[in-house]
């Protein structure tokens, strides 16, 4: 008898190590084309991969890796990167990471208070990598996102 669970399985560890690959192979551009102050790099995970346990640490530990890395190569000659990850709890897989090249479009990113569309507000609970036990040497900030 043909077991359906075992296909779900399979597509699932593929989807994961494709995703974990695609964090591993992510090279930013640090010279952005003219008219965009930012450079955004998504995951281009599956719509409906939701990392569960081991996945999700291993996904978040990675995009913080990456991350880090990211941070650290930036060349000197660049006069104004900062590297955001955005995480977002409820699908690690939608995460993403943004490169901003001007300090207007880093600062608006922030203040998101009288967007309509969406709002964040910040919290003083512990971040997400931290409730999950994982280190990190980045700043770390936790918003709630409303609608």
């Amino acid at each position: 008898m043909y077991d359906i669970s075992r296909k779900k399985q399979r597509w699932y560890r593929r989807e994961c190590r494709r995703v974990l690959r695609r964090v591993n192979q992510i090279t930013p551009r640090y010279r952005p084309d003219v008219p965009f102050p930012d450079e955004t790099i998504p995951l281009h995970a599956n719509l409906f991969f939701k990392p569960k346990g081991k996945d999700r640490k291993a996904l978040t530990e990675a995009l913080l890796r990456k991350t880090e890395e990211i941070a650290a190569d930036i060349p000197a000659d660049v006069p104004f990167c900062r590297v955001v990850l955005a995480v977002y709890e409820a699908n690690v897989a939608s995460s993403e990471i943004i490169l901003f090249f001007d300090p207007h479009e880093y600062d608006v990113f922030w203040n998101r208070n009288n967007i309509q569309y969406q709002k964040w507000s910040r919290t003083e609970q512990p971040s997400f990598a931290r409730s999950m036990g994982l280190s990190t040497s980045l700043t770390e900030r936790c918003y709630l996102g409303k609608r």
